[in-house]
């Protein structure tokens, strides 16, 4: 299996479930002040998709990926890593809202460059 999107009338999720290299790989960019509903954010482990790999590491771990949140203000030309409840990591299982009405923000998640190890993740937003 490949890294993936699927994006539809009320969500934006990403599979990540092999190395996203250089460029990482992110969800499409989802603006919540254009959605007039609220917009949840979540981390989801997935069963790898390989049939001749062992989908656990030797310390019996099944997923070893980090998972950024990231948010862009109109005129930036850069992503800014969202800090998560004071600088913690996003985990699997977190669900949360995004409270965020401001004109022109926009929010993605991804894995970047660096933040796959092994395992399968599955991410993104709903409204």
């Amino acid at each position: 299996m490949a890294n993936s999107r699927e994006t539809n009338a009320y969500s934006s999720y990403a599979t990540v479930d092999e190395d996203p290299g250089v460029g990482g790989y992110f969800t499409e960019a989802v603006t919540p002040r254009r959605l007039h509903d609220d917009l949840y954010f979540s981390i989801r482990e997935v069963e790898k998709q390989e049939s001749s790999a062992d989908p656990l590491d030797s310390s019996g771990a099944e997923t070893d990926i980090t998972v950024v949140l990231q948010f862009q203000c109109k005129g930036d030309d850069r992503w800014q890593n969202y800090n998560y409840n004071d600088g913690t990591v996003l985990a699997i299982g977190d669900r949360f809202k995004i409270e965020d009405t401001g004109a022109g923000v926009r929010w993605r998640a991804g894995v970047e460059a660096g933040g796959y190890t092994f395992g399968a993740v599955r991410f993104g937003f709903d409204w």
